[in-house]
């Protein structure tokens, strides 16, 4: 998928300090604004908390979990978007334009019920 570069001139990911505490890993997003303007909002999807194991399950209070952040929206506060479940959410990615508009996916270890059409887990 393109040039890695050479050893005299590699190619170097970008590393950008936010100044969202606790954040760890996470992927930026442009959203057009519905109202007859053109302006974009930028958002940040992120992982809050770093588990400090693998532990499978997990749902103490450092349970990883995806929130969101775009600058001049929701009071200007990051929002959760994960909080409804217990478990470990994480590594957000952006999937766009799928049927006109895009989709945030994430690792998590919901555990889905056989059968289940609406997403439903057993943990209720």
């Amino acid at each position: 998928r393109g040039a890695m570069g050479s050893p005299e001139s590699p190619i170097l990911p970008i590393i950008e300090a936010v100044p969202l505490a606790q954040s760890t890993e996470g992927v930026y997003h442009s959203i057009s604004s519905s109202s007859s303007s053109s302006q974009a909002s930028e958002c940040i999807y992120f992982t809050r908390f770093k588990q400090s194991s693998s532990t499978k399950r997990y749902v103490g209070g450092t349970a990883e979990s995806i929130w969101a952040y775009c600058a001049g929206e929701f009071d200007d506060m990051a929002i959760p978007l994960t909080d409804d479940y217990n478990g470990t959410s994480k590594s957000p990615s952006v999937y766009y334009n799928y049927d006109d508009f895009d989709l945030i996916l994430f690792m998590s270890d919901r555990a889905f019920l056989s059968g289940s059409t609406d997403g439903a887990t057993g943990d209720e």
